[in-house]
This record gives C-alpha cells, structure tokens and sequence, in this order.
C-alpha cells in the first residue's frame, strides 16, 4: 500500500510539472522583445536604487559600472545600511572625485535596518518616473537600463525584471547546477510573462513605476518577489525580460549555496502566502486561476510531497523489506517521467541548449531540498530581514 501511494505521489508531481512546463513553453513562443512591438523610444528619468552592506569591495565597481550605461537620463542613490567597513566612504570618496552624467547621492543608516528599509529610504528620495533596484554586488549590462526601461512604452505593464546570469558558471559542480537551475527559471518567468505576469522577480534588476511602489514591511524576506505581487494586484502586469541582462557571481561551495538558496526560498513562500488571496481569483485572469497556484505549488506543497515520497521510500526500504527491484524501477520510471519535462520544452533564442535531464532532475531534488528547509524554517521563524554577504 505505501509503496503504491508513493507511486501516486511521484506520478502526480510528474504529470503537473510535465503539464506546467509544457503550457509556459507554448506561451513564450510568442515572446518578442519590447522594442520589437512596441512604439517610440522612451527615456524618463530612471532613479537607480542600490542598497549596500560590506561592499567596499565591490561599490566601486558598480558605481563604474551604472556610469557606463548608455541609457542617457539617470540618478542614482546609494543606501549604506549601517555597513561596518568604508563602504560609506569608498562612496563619498567617489562622488567627490569622479565625474559623472548623473546626480549621485548617498544615504547612510547609522545601524542596519535591512534591504527593504533602505529601499523604502531611497523611494521617498526618487525623482524618476522609473525606479530601478540594482544590488550592489552585481554588474549590468550596458543596455540594460535601456532595455528594461522600453517596456513601460506598454501602459499595463507595472513591472520588470532582468534576467540573472552568473560569470562563474563552470567554475564547480555547484556553479553548474545554477547554471540548470538558471536555465529553468528564466524558461519559468517568460513563460509566466507571455500568459498574463510573473510573480517572481529577480532581486538584481528590477524595474518598477515610482508610483506603484508601497513600502515594504521591515520583516519582508523577498523584497522582489514581494514587489511582482504587488504590481499585479494594483492591476497591472509584472514581466520578465531576458534581453535586459546583469551579472553576478553564484556561491562556489554548495554549503554557501545552500545558505543562499534556503533564504531566497523562505522569501518567496513567505510573499506567496501574504499574497494568498490572489489564488483563483478570478478578478485577476490567468494569473490568478493558473500561474499563481501552480507557483503555489510548486514552492509550498511540491516539497512536501517530494520530501514525503523519498521518506515512504526510505521507510519501505528499511522496514518492510520491499526488493530493491520495484524502487529501482519505480524511481527510473519518474526520472524518464519528470526528465521529460525539460526535453520537451526549449528557449526561443537560437543556439540554447536543452537541459540535460539527469541534470534537471538532480537541480530539481536539490531545489526541493532547499524549499522544504526553508519552509520548516519559516513555520519555526527562524529567519532574519536583514540580508547576510556571503563571501564564497
């Protein structure tokens, strides 16, 4: 009996994901570039929020970094969030002594409050039409402001998000399973976007109308996630789009990784349960009837149901005696099952790779790993606002 409710179990998660992978797949065939279907060339003035701790490495960079942007209407606010290095006055030393096409101001917290205070700080300090939230850590493209920018020529739309690529992909075993996972996710988000809006934003670029944005709770663990949410419920869609791109580097260890993954999973429950209302509601289309409830799912009840069949198989194994021979053959037939989803699924750039389904299945399980941490962690409130630098 236990072994044939596992095969339920596994069969089901097979067939939603198969199922959910297949519809996004179909939707983003459709995808066009902004500047593509969109009218006249827009440049309101952008106000790029960078929120900084510890970065007196890498602000200097970044500062370099937004100066070279081809966009040509900017400023930009830096929040020093009670750094403990010269964070502060690698900054001021900056806005001293450097050149630049736009306004540079600084604001410094006398002792951490957290991401979402100093973004909350910047806001009420942002002249643009257009907020832009750029972690310091991070490096955009030249284009990316311009591109990102382009998408708000569409009237519904609140939001955007960029897409994350990592310069260490192949540097370890780790890196290499972001790399799967990246390559998923980005699948996800357009997919998402092409059926109505994503609720999963990236944290590294984000875009937003000055207006729409509403302070974040000071205990607010996904400040992107919480944002996307928020944009489609004030009724307007929230999008991804992969041509605006920034760069960043992916924790090399898998203990650094997993420290990082189990965080950012803690955040996305944490917005998609505040945010509940939104499931099948019919007010809000398809993006309440299908793609809200199947993230639902997929970051609430998946793990679970992942981490129950691997503990029923562990249990049949060691208690029942159950041969060897139907697990073998029950896990080789939800591998083939779940391997498909990827293999029947593809990007609409030219030259991208499938992903591996071997691969899949192995960031899979990872990333249901962490997701099921992170909600045990969450449920027991073991969590903290005020994001950690990871230096790996």
């Amino acid at each position: 009996m236990i072994l044939e409710i596992t095969f339920v179990l596994i069969m089901a998660l097979s067939v939603f994901y198969i199922g959910y992978f297949l519809l996004v797949w179909v939707r983003l065939r459709k995808w066009k570039a902004a500047s593509q279907i969109l009218g006249e060339r827009v440049d309101p003035l952008v106000s790029i929020v960078v929120p900084a701790f510890n970065e007196e490495k890498m602000i200097i960079h970044k500062l370099e970094n937004l100066s070279e942007q081809l966009y040509p209407n900017l400023e930009v606010i830096v929040v020093n969030d009670g750094s403990t290095d010269n964070t502060e006055s690698v900054v001021q030393r900056f806005i001293t002594e450097t050149s630049t096409s736009f306004r540079l101001r600084l604001i410094s917290f006398g002792e951490r409050q957290g991401k979402s205070s100093a973004i909350n700080a910047a806001w009420k300090e942002c002249r643009g039409d257009v907020m832009v939230i750029s972690d310091a850590d991070t490096l955009l493209e030249k284009n990316a402001i311009q591109k990102i920018v382009q998408n708000f020529r569409d009237p519904q739309v609140g939001g955007v998000t960029g897409k994350l690529s990592m310069i260490n992909y192949d540097e370890t075993s780790s890196t290499n399973l972001e790399k799967s996972y990246r390559n998923i996710f980005d699948m996800l988000r357009l997919g998402e976007s092409c059926i109505d809006s994503t609720p999963v934003f990236n944290g590294p670029l984000i875009a937003i109308r000055r207006e729409l944005f509403e302070p974040l709770k000071s205990n607010t663990l996904a400040d992107d996630t919480e944002i996307a949410l928020r944009i489609r419920e004030r009724g307007y869609r929230a999008i991804f789009d992969p041509v605006a791109e920034v760069y960043a580097f992916t924790p090399r260890s898998f203990r650094f990784r997993m420290k990082q993954k189990i965080r950012r999973a803690q955040g996305i429950i944490q917005a998609l349960i505040r945010h509940r209302e939104l499931l099948f509601n019919k007010a809000y289309g398809k993006y309440g009837l299908v793609v809200v409830p199947c993230e639902f799912f997929m970051h609430v009840i998946s793990p679970m149901l992942v981490l129950l069949s691997v503990a029923l198989i562990v249990f049949c194994l060691i208690l029942y005696s159950v041969p060897l021979l139907p697990i073998l053959i029950l896990m080789g037939l939800a591998t083939v099952i779940l391997g498909l989803a990827p293999v029947i699924t593809k990007f609409l750039s030219k030259g991208q790779s499938r992903v591996n389904p071997l691969r899949f299945l192995a960031t899979f399980m990872e990333h249901e790993l962490f997701l099921g941490i992170g909600l045990f962690s969450l449920i027991l409130k073991r969590n903290d606002a005020k994001w950690e630098k990871i230096d790996d």
